[in-house]
């Protein structure tokens, strides 16, 4: 612990972890918390920086929150985008490292609603922390594409840098992780993205160079797994199953390994083995291993023509079995125990295809024609092993090798087997023929000393029947018989391995049943060699001799004779023998069930049954303890009871000692295991524990209710949660019965598919000549290969001779197209021999800068798992491209975003109509103002004009005057022009009006003022009708000037022009001409204003 500690602190001097930049990088770049807050919010910043999980702290830190920094993590949360660039540009020293009361802060808001413009703004803002944070986010969410948004900014690149530096182990050991974080410190972006196969992101990361670890196995005592588990055994723990489901995840294993199905099969065991190990997270390991079994499944469902079959059952890598071991991958899940890949549709046609190869198609036939078949084989079974023996590699030969040939071939071996069982158990005798005294050799010797008088021992019976000493035809045949089995079991051992040996339990079945043959079988000759030579021993007279001065041995050897079993012993070799024989009968006759593995009918049922027997076996280890328990105490309670106990205690002329039902049934060990084992079925009575005329009421009372106590335990509890458990094994088991009973009758098919065990019992104990060339064959290779040995050559090597090869047949081929006309081979030729020389220069520089053992070859089984890994991938991906939660919560993120969007650009456009309306009030009453001013512009001209008529009107009579009194033209034009100097002159102060004028006043036919034409007011017209109105009227008013201007020409077309010369009336009619043109100019110049103002 101490060596972890110093570890833990010595990671701070010699680096800077990633969790420290994490943590500690806000800090740097804002000590006091107080970016974006302007002068109040440095008083708050001191605030900012602190979180905690206390409700007075969170309350602090939701109050120090600025108005501006609400209303940007409000904008992150629900995509409003308008606003963060808004906020981001107008505040450009805002925190966006600042969280909220939840500690997340604007970019983790932002990855966890989706919005993606808004992760893109804040990524060149925010700090590693939050960056690396939010890529954990966006992984965990299945936001792909905001994670590889993350993943390709320059600021992963740091973190990156900063994990592959620090290790996954350093990362367990650093102590300034951030504990309120959402994900674990040993969580890496790629466990990650493999937890939820992300493929697109685990692709990324795996071409970046990361990859995840596998932990150390569970007993590793390595010096870090010690100093691991004495600094947290719990988080070493939870961080090898973090490490454990990114390993067994489907897009890992699919993207990193280039046999996927066996990296499945070697993860999935291992995944057991620590699932029996770590209990505790038991349940989670199996899960993986179970996702391992049905990847595995998924992979075989992608496997299109029956040539990518043979590639993957046929591969050896991994292991142990030969090249051309047929369906070597299918014997590996057996061996690991891979029952759904074991029963997968594929798999299952591959081998029954080949169970039935050369048979005649025999499981397409009728039933009838199955029958004749079978026993057609079956009369041909001797003649066809003759031939195999004899000539094994012709077609008769090889018929008895097929698969199928060599099932029939050992289950009727078998049959017979158990039938001269049955034969031999019905025609034994329990003894010879011949009595001891029909004995040749002792009949004489016999007679002899029976009738000699000193014969007083007693050592000579009557004469008596002796034991079988001869062996009979049938000890021979099942002898034999035997023998075969135990060397076609040390071949299946030789050839399995002891682990796959035992690894199933027929072989345990049929180990147990051999060692009980071969044991019965040597005590029951034993016990003849031992009678044969007691015979041969009272051949002598000196035996005889020493039998009647009582001699042991010669006592000893006379035992071994007598055929009565009532003087033997209790464990004579013949009780034992007898007994070893009926417990190997039963497990004989219990192995045919085996066979029922090839009925689709029957082996469901062995499977279920199977499972049952697993159960009981449970069930012995819990009912044996309490069995156990109330054996020994009702022992302990009447042990005295025992009649020999009693007589070693009791006065004998007390009472007559009789004999109590405590002692019967308790009174010894053996007695007790009786009386406790049969009353579970219901077979002893209730007053086995009386004690008759013992005055012991307790001792009776304590057994009545250890008694019924047990009665009521074993009976009610026990045995019926017995039938619980198995009506549960049966359930379990009928619901995956077919997998079951597929994986189970694999299994035995792959020990007759696989080369050898041809001959059947007993013939395979004879060597054939093809046996005996093999053995010799064997040891001159192991001879030659010691003596001389042979340089192994490379795959490597191997593909360059190949090279090499094809370089030379190619150009063999574009020399005889050189020299045909009209071929396409000179064409196709050189693009191949180009390909030839840039492969064999490739080797070359190979060869040059690496190890030619080290260089892979690509083989056609990982061009074919290439195949079906990219079909499985593109499948999943198919698959998750549906509808899913994820999808509405998707679409619902982006309709709030296209919410904010609709209100900001609404808020937009009221801002931009308020200030035109405020842009039209003003243009409006300046419009007004105008228009007052004109009014009285007008009404002042227009009054001048009325004094200007007085004036023309004044002039005219003076003109007229003028022209009646003589007064010339140059002092009528004197008078013009002092009575205009004097118009000019005349004040032109505006006149106020105290009110606005309706409309502009209209000139009638005299030139005068008519306001009787408009009575409208200003409140009741629109301003554009009343400006085009009073324009409109102006107009009009102009029009008529013209016209009576105009008319007055036309009608004095040639009246003379004034300053030409001639009379008074001409002048004045040239002055009046002048004044008209001087009112329509500023009734123009009046009226072009007025309609210009109001144009505007």
């Amino acid at each position: 612990m101490a060596t972890a500690k110093m570890r833990i602190k010595s990671m701070g001097d010699g680096r800077k972890s990633l969790y420290m930049s994490m943590a500690n990088e806000k800090f740097q770049q804002d000590p006091k918390g107080t970016m974006g807050k302007g002068e109040k919010g440095k008083k708050k910043g001191a605030k900012m920086a602190t979180t905690g999980l206390d409700m007075e702290e969170d309350a602090l830190h939701l109050n120090m929150l600025s108005e501006e920094l609400e209303d940007f993590l409000y904008a992150a949360e629900f995509g409003d985008t308008p606003t963060i660039r808004r906020m981001l540009h107008d505040f450009p020293d805002i925190d966006v490292n600042a969280s909220d009361i939840l500690g997340r802060s604007a970019l983790r808001l932002a990855v966890g609603n989706e919005h993606l413009e808004i992760v893109e703004l804040l990524l060149d803002k925010s700090n590693v922390g939050n960056v690396y944070e939010a890529l954990l986010l966006a992984i965990n969410s299945d936001h792909e594409q905001i994670a590889e948004a993350i993943l390709r900014h320059p600021s992963y690149d740091k973190i990156a840098k900063t994990i592959r530096v620090m290790g996954q182990s350093d990362i367990f050991y650093s102590a300034l992780s951030d504990l309120d974080s959402q994900f674990s410190a040993d969580i890496t972006p790629l466990i990650l993205a493999a937890q939820r196969n992300q493929y697109g992101i685990v692709q990324y990361l795996l071409m970046r160079g990361d990859t995840i670890i596998p932990p150390h196995s569970y007993n590793c005592c390595c010096t870090e797994c010690t100093e691991k588990v004495e600094l947290d055994q719990l988080r070493y723990s939870k961080m090898r199953l973090n490490n454990y489901k990114g390993l067994a995840s489907e897009a890992y294993i699919s993207l990193s390994s280039k046999d996927p199905i066996l990296t499945a099969f070697q993860l999935g065991r291992e995944l057991k083995n620590v699932a029996n190990f770590e209990k505790y997270f038991k349940t989670e390991y199996l899960q993986l291993a179970a996702g391992l079994s049905d990847y595995v499944v998924k992979l075989l469902d992608k496997v299109r023509s029956h040539e990518e079959l043979e590639t993957i059952l046929n591969e050896t890598n991994g292991s142990t079995l030969g090249k051309r071991e047929k369906l070597a991958r299918l014997k590996l899940a057996i061996f690991y125990d891979e029952k759904k890949f074991t029963a997968h549709a594929t798999c299952q046609q591959k081998l029954v295809s080949i169970w039935y190869a050369g048979m005649l198609n025999i499981e397409r036939k009728g039933a009838m024609m199955k029958f004749f078949l079978h026993l057609g084989h079956i009369l041909l079974l001797p003649f066809l092993t003759l031939a195999y023996w004899i000539a094994p590699k012709t077609k008769i030969g090889r018929y008895l090798s097929y698969p199928y040939m060599k099932f029939m071939a050992n289950t009727v071996s078998y049959m017979i087997f158990l039938a001269l069982i049955v034969v031999f158990s019905l025609t034994e005798s329990p003894a010879d023929e011949y009595t001891f005294s029909q004995q040749p050799g002792v009949k004489e010797f016999y007679k002899e000393y029976t009738n000699k008088s000193y014969n007083t021992n007693g050592v000579f019976l009557d004469d008596f029947y002796v034991r079988p000493h001869l062996p009979n035809v049938m000890d021979y045949i099942l002898s034999v018989w035997v023998v075969g089995l135990v060397w076609q079991e040390c071949k299946q051992l030789y050839g399995e391995g002891l682990e796959g040996f035992v690894d199933s339990w027929f072989n345990l079945m049929d180990f147990s049943m051999l060692t009980g043959y071969l044991a019965s079988f040597v005590l029951r000759f034993l016990v003849r060699i031992k009678v044969t030579m007691a015979l041969d021993f009272f051949t002598h007279r000196s035996s005889w001799e020493s039998l009647v001065n009582g001699d042991p041995r010669s006592v000893y050897k006379q035992y071994w004779l007598i055929a009565d079993r009532y003087y033997w012993n209790a464990w004579d070799p013949q009780h034992v023998c007898e007994g070893l024989f009926a417990i190997a009968n039963v497990l004989s006759f219990s192995r045919i069930s085996s066979i029922l593995s090839t009925s689709d009918v029957f082996g469901p049922l062995q499977r279920s049954l199977g499972r049952m027997v697993s159960d009981l076996l449970k069930f012995f280890i819990v009912a044996g303890l309490v069995f156990l328990a109330f054996m020994i105490a009702l022992f302990n309670l009447f042990w005295y009871y025992d009649d020999a106990t009693r007589r070693s205690a009791e006065m004998p002329k007390a009472h007559p000692h009789e004999i109590t039902n405590a002692q019967l049934s308790f009174g010894e060990f053996e007695l007790t295991f009786r009386t406790v084992f049969w009353s579970l079925f219901g077979m002893t009575d209730a007053d086995v524990v009386e004690l008759q005329e013992y005055d012991s009421k307790f001792t009776t009372s304590v057994g009545y209710i250890l008694f019924g106590a047990y009665n009521c335990t074993m009976v009610i509890v026990i045995l019926n949660m017995l039938i619980a458990m198995m009506a549960r094994s049966y359930d379990q088991v009928a619901g995956v019965e077919d997998v079951e009973w597929k994986f189970a009758r694999t299994q035995l098919f792959m020990e007759f598919i696989k080369e050898g065990s041809t001959l059947p019992v007993p013939f395979n104990i004879i060597p054939t000549p093809k046996a005996i060339y093999y053995f010799f064959r064997s040891i001159y290779r192991t001879i030659h290969d010691c003596c001389f040995p042979k340089k192994r050559q490379s795959k490597f090597q191997k593909s360059a001779r190949d090279v090499q090869t094809i370089k030379n047949i190619l150009n063999n081929m574009g020399e005889k197209a050189k020299n045909t006309k009209g071929s396409d081979l000179p064409d196709e030729g050189p693009i191949k021999l180009n390909n030839v020389r840039k492969i064999d220069n490739n080797l070359e520089q190979e060869e040059n800068v690496i190890n030619i053992e080290d260089v892979p070859n690509i083989s056609n089984h990982e061009r074919v798992m290439k195949r079906i890994v990219k079909r499985f991938i593109f499948e999943s991906q198919a698959e998750e491209d549906g509808a899913t939660e994820g999808d509405f919560a998707e679409i619902k993120q982006d309709i709030s975003s296209f919410r904010y969007d609709v209100l900001n650009y609404l808020n937009s456009q009221q801002r931009v109509v308020k200030d035109n309306r405020k842009r039209l009030n003003e243009l409006n009453q300046h419009i007004t103002n105008l228009d007052e001013k004109l009014d009285l512009l007008l009404d002042e001209n227009i009054i001048r004009m009325k004094h200007l008529e007085k004036l023309l009107t004044k002039t005219m009579e003076r003109s007229s005057l003028a022209n009646e009194g003589g007064i010339s033209p140059e002092d009528t034009k004197d008078l013009g022009t002092e009575t205009l100097s004097r118009w000019k002159s005349k004040s032109r102060k505006p006149i106020l009006k105290s009110q606005k004028s309706s409309s502009l006043p209209k000139l009638d036919n005299n030139n005068t003022v008519d306001n009787d034409n408009f009575d409208q007011t200003d409140d009741e017209l629109d301003p554009t009708v009343w400006v085009k109105h009073n324009k409109m009227n102006r107009r009009k008013a102009m029009k008529r000037v013209m016209n009576q201007y105009s008319s007055s020409e036309c009608d004095n077309p040639e009246s003379p022009k004034p300053g030409d010369g001639t009379s008074p009336s001409a002048v004045d009619e040239g002055i009046v001409g002048k004044v008209g043109m001087v009112m329509d100019s500023i009734g123009g110049l009046i009226m072009g204003k007025r309609t210009s103002t109001s144009d505007v």
